[in-house]
């Protein structure tokens, strides 16, 4: 009889504390990749084109709705920045002023498109396990070979 003994575990730190549920939480994968172009007549920009201007992403292939000069605003274009960009600030630039919000309703956004749960905010808390976890075990296995090379393991 062979016995062998094994230790497992895992340990998580630093898990956060309590959170606030008005977080931006949701992103669209469209966000980075609206933006391989250098401007309308490359690539559509259908969630920007809807905070400004209110139009519908089924327009955006439309060149002459691109008339908002929010499109150069250093505020959005400094957020996607090649080196550095912060997606949280480019997206709660939008969710923060109230006409952007207004005009991505128009344009058939969702309320929540970029802002969980707008209407909680301060509100609602994540509570999570803000300190360490630890997860331990200890394996013990029995072999034992018998005739002819019938092998029965317990674990």
């Amino acid at each position: 009889m062979k016995p062998t003994s094994s230790r497992t575990g895992s340990e998580r730190v630093q898990t956060g504390a309590g959170q606030p549920g008005g977080k931006y939480c949701r992103w669209s994968q469209a966000i980075r990749s609206e933006f391989a172009g250098a401007g309308t007549g490359t690539v559509p920009l259908p969630i920007m084109l809807a905070y400004f201007s209110g139009v519908a992403a089924a327009n955006a292939g439309d060149s002459t709705r691109y008339t908002s000069t929010q499109f150069a605003n250093a505020t959005f274009v400094n957020a996607l920045a090649v080196n550095g960009p912060s997606v949280g600030t480019f997206s709660s630039n939008f969710t923060s002023n109230a006409t952007f919000r207004g005009n991505g309703l128009v344009a058939g956004l969702p309320a929540n498109f970029f802002l969980l749960n707008p209407g909680k905010l301060g509100g609602a808390w994540s509570i999570e396990n803000n300190g360490r976890t630890w997860y331990d075990s200890i394996q013990v296995e029995l072999r034992r070979r018998l005739s002819r090379g019938l092998l029965v393991q317990g674990n």
